[in-house]
C-alpha cells in the first residue's frame, strides 16, 4: 500500500526529492483539475493555477493527459509548463506522423456496438479512442459490457480511466515512455510524477524510486510510492513542492 505523501516522513522525502534536479510531471483530470460530471467544463481551480505557475516557474514542470492536446492546451494556457502532452503521449505526433488509420476504424465499429447503450459515448480522439459511461443510468453494467467489447479489438491496449476505458494502439508511447523521454530531454536526474487512474500506471512504473517518485491521487490499487487521498489536496502538493525548492533556487542564484 503507498504512504500517505502528507505524512511527516513523507513529505521529509518529497523535500529532499524535489530540492535538486527535478521535473515535475503531473496528469489533468483528476489530479490538477476535480474530475466533472461534463467534461469540457474541467478547470483548474484559481488557487491551483497560481501554485503551479510559481511552481513550473521554479522547475521543469510537464503536463501528460489522456485528452487530446487541441482540449488540453487551453485549459492550461498561462502557466509557463516546458511541455504538454497529449493521448497519452501520442500527442505532439513526429512530424508528418498522421493518425493511425486503425484508429477510425476503430470509432465506427464501436459507435455501431454502443448505439443502444444509454449514456455510453464513444469519443474520437483521432490517435485514441474514449469510451465513457459517466452519465449511463447503470454504470457497473455499463463498464462491464465495454470491456467485454472492448477486449475482442485487436492491436489495441486497453486502459482504465476515470468512467470511461480507453483504446490505444499498441506499440506507441504510455505516459511512462513519455515521462522518461521528457526528463532526458530536458536534462533532469529524477521525476515526479502524479496521477490518479489505471491509465497512469506506465508512469508510475517507469523508473526506480531512485529515479521517480510516483503519486497516486484517491483510492485503488496502484504501484505508485505514495497517496494523495483526493483531489483537493493537491494545492497543499504544490505549497510543499514550492517550500522544498526554495534552498535550491537560492543556491542556483548565487552561483550567478
Amino acid at each position: 500500500m503507498p504512504a500517505s505523501l502528507l505524512s511527516r516522513h513523507s513529505l521529509e522525502t518529497l523535500a529532499a526529492f524535489v530540492s535538486g534536479n527535478v521535473l515535475l510531471a503531473f496528469d489533468f483530470d483528476g489530479v490538477l483539475a476535480p474530475i466533472v460530471q461534463v467534461r469540457e467544463r474541467a478547470h483548474l481551480r484559481a488557487r491551483t493555477r497560481a501554485l503551479l505557475i510559481r511552481v513550473a516557474e521554479s522547475c521543469p514542470t510537464i503536463v501528460v493527459s489522456g485528452r487530446q492536446l487541441s482540449d488540453l492546451a487551453p485549459r492550461l494556457e498561462g502557466v509557463p509548463l516546458q511541455m504538454v502532452f497529449g493521448n497519452f503521449g501520442y500527442e505532439p505526433p513526429p512530424v508528418d506522423h498522421p493518425p493511425p488509420r486503425v484508429v477510425a476504424g476503430w470509432v465506427a465499429d464501436l459507435e455501431r456496438r454502443f448505439s443502444g447503450e444509454e449514456g455510453v459515448v464513444v469519443e474520437d480522439k483521432r490517435f485514441s479512442v474514449a469510451v465513457h459511461y459517466r452519465h449511463s443510468p447503470h454504470p457497473i453494467h455499463a463498464h462491464r459490457i465495454i470491456e467485454r467489447e472492448l477486449a475482442t479489438i485487436r492491436g489495441a491496449r486497453v486502459l482504465q480511466g476515470a468512467m470511461a476505458v480507453m483504446l490505444v494502439p499498441t506499440g506507441g508511447p504510455t505516459k511512462g515512455s513519455t515521462l522518461q523521454a521528457a526528463r532526458r530531454r530536458l536534462g533532469c536526474d529524477r521525476a515526479v510524477y502524479v496521477g490518479d487512474d489505471g491509465t497512469d500506471e506506465d508512469a508510475f512504473e517507469s523508473a526506480g524510486p531512485e529515479r521517480l517518485l510516483s503519486v497516486k491521487v484517491g483510492p485503488g490499487l496502484t504501484q505508485a510510492r505514495f497517496r494523495l487521498d483526493n483531489q483537493a489536496q493537491i494545492d497543499r502538493l504544490l505549497v510543499r513542492i514550492l517550500a522544498s525548492r526554495r534552498p535550491a533556487i537560492t543556491r542556483l542564484r548565487s552561483r550567478l
